[in-house]
């Protein structure tokens, strides 16, 4: 592990995955957290964790990003001290609190996406992956409407206290605090990396949850699993329903 990306979700954590991914870093953000790790993140909501789960976990990886593992910030780096950890934020907690809940919003409101959590079977673990980390995230469970929780008070303190968290436990000499309007510079400095001959990416900025930027492995595995269980289901009804017509003629 190299880099330890510890800025919450929404505050450019996907323009910032892309960021390492071009400047040649293994990046682990949410999609690849649930769909490769999603056990030992369970094993982590159940028990803790540990120095030695998280080196196993990312021996192979060189940066992590969004949650949960930005909650677990300070254990990833106690796992590998040599890392360096970035943080962004948003212009105020107002911003931050308005830009999660219109996520949350868009996440609790999708009929599909609660009819893939109910049938499909990633879709049920995922379910669960989520209302843990949640729970890690803000030390609350999601109400039984809403997947994620949108209290604007708990939203607000859970940030502010993450970031100041950040900031003053973590060696100046290994925290880089960046703003990503200052474009490739200061981030590349900090990584003794090269600037690229390519433009600084925008991912992610008001994009739907379903597009390619959020979490595309998980939303093709759940429409694939669903395809197929409306299939199946489908040949199952006209089988019936033909031998159905053959008794009764």
């Amino acid at each position: 592990m190299k880099v330890i990306i510890a800025s919450f979700a929404k505050c450019g954590t996907k323009t910032l995955r892309d960021c390492l991914r071009i400047l040649g870093y293994t990046v682990y953000d949410f999609d690849e957290n649930f769909m490769y790790l999603g056990d030992e993140w369970m094993e982590i909501f159940e028990k803790g964790a540990s120095v030695e789960m998280f080196t196993k976990m990312y021996k192979n990886i060189d940066a992590v990003s969004d949650l949960p593992a930005c909650v677990y910030w300070q254990n990833l780096h106690e796992a590998f001290p040599n890392s360096k950890i970035i943080l962004t934020t948003r212009k105020s907690e107002e911003a931050w609190t308005k830009s999660w809940n219109e996520q949350a919003a868009s996440i609790n409101g999708s009929k599909l996406f609660q009819i893939q959590c109910a049938f499909t079977p990633t879709g049920r673990k995922y379910a669960r992956f989520l209302k843990e980390t949640m729970k890690a995230t803000f030390e609350c469970s999601p109400t039984s409407f809403d997947v994620i929780p949108r209290h604007d008070d708990i939203l607000r303190n859970k940030y502010r206290e993450h970031n100041m968290a950040v900031q003053q436990k973590t060696p100046n000499e290994k925290l880089l605090v960046f703003n990503l309007s200052d474009g490739w510079k200061p981030l590349c400095n900090f990584l003794d990396k090269d600037v690229p001959d390519v433009p600084f990416p925008h991912s992610n900025k008001r994009s739907p949850v379903r597009s390619s930027h959020v979490a595309p492995m998980l939303f093709r595995c759940l429409d694939r699993e669903l395809l197929f269980i409306i299939s199946f289901t489908t040949v199952i009804i006209a089988i019936l329903i033909y031998n159905a017509c053959l008794y009764i003629i």
